[in-house]
């Protein structure tokens, strides 16, 4: 069976296959996927390899992560309001250290509200 990470990736690639959606220039979807690989020669920030060997009976301070991402933002206008809509998984693998291996996730969404040219704001919340 597959993660819910693979599904929310291979559901985000067929959204980029078929194109953004616009609809009389209200809606505004754009899906999009990453991938990247970071080397971090100082993982935990120990002065110096001793430090790492009484932490972890290792010298071993760095590790290569390997992060993978799908999401989407989403804007939509209602006449002279503009709401934003975003969501974000990744997921995060570490070689050496998988103790810290992890899977993020982040939403949002923002009202920019507009009554008159005096009387405007920005609403938002996010997790």
């Amino acid at each position: 069976m597959k993660s819910k990470f693979q599904i929310i990736i291979i559901a985000t690639a067929l959204i980029l296959w078929g194109g953004s959606v616009s609809a009389e220039g209200m809606v505004d979807i754009k899906p999009y996927v990453g991938a990247s690989v970071t080397y971090d020669d100082n993982v935990f920030r120990f002065s110096d390899s001793d430090q790492a060997e009484a932490a972890f009976g290792s010298s071993k301070m760095s590790d290569t992560i390997t992060r993978t991402e799908a999401g989407v933002n989403v804007d939509l206008r209602l006449s002279r309001q503009l709401i934003s809509l975003t969501s974000n998984i990744n997921n995060n693998k570490y070689n050496q250290f998988t103790s810290l291996d992890y899977v993020g996730r982040a939403y949002a969404a923002q009202w920019n509200w507009l009554l008159t040219s005096k009387l405007f704001g920005i609403a938002g919340w996010s997790k």
